[in-house]
């Protein structure tokens, strides 16, 4: 993973283009659905709240190459990016303008998952089941992409 995270960085590799070389495996599939669970994980888990080292500096900058090169996959490449974060994150996503801007218009509230008949729980407790069978086997979001496609699909190493 060391690779592609470099390759990103340095804009040797864009999410378009592993949106391409997947959509170039699947014959017939015309659109690829990204969809990003728990985005406020982004914000609690891979950057501080305040940015006091160097290493702070660089996880912050590192956050906003995520976010920015999902955004250009989504305006450039045929790919759909959906966001699932709490609403208590919300201003997490006002601090970046180009977030900002993209859900401004496209916000969709599901409401309390805790709600009695709240559409919710089934796509959680499913979600729950997926990730809980990932670590379960130790499979990585590359490995698994590469176990469906055939190969290396980040093209990176």
């Amino acid at each position: 993973v060391g690779k592609q995270a470099r390759a990103f960085q340095e804009g040797a590799l864009q999410v378009r283009d592993v949106v391409e070389r997947i959509l170039e495996k699947q014959p017939g599939t015309k659109r690829f659905l990204l969809v990003v669970d728990q985005w406020e994980e982004l914000y609690t888990q891979a950057q501080p709240r305040e940015v006091k080292t160097e290493e702070d500096k660089r996880r912050v900058e590192d956050t906003r190459l995520f976010i920015d090169l999902l955004l250009d996959a989504a305006a450039t490449a045929p790919c759909t990016l959906v966001l699932s974060v709490r609403s208590d994150f919300y201003p997490d996503i006002q601090s970046h303008d180009r977030l900002r801007a993209a859900v401004q218009d496209s916000q969709v509230s599901l409401g309390s998952m805790s709600e009695p008949g709240a559409h919710g729980r089934s796509f959680h407790d499913g979600a729950t089941d997926r990730r809980r069978n990932a670590v379960r086997y130790g499979l990585n979001a590359q490995e698994q992409w590469e176990r469906a496609l055939g190969g290396d699909v980040f093209g990176a190493g």
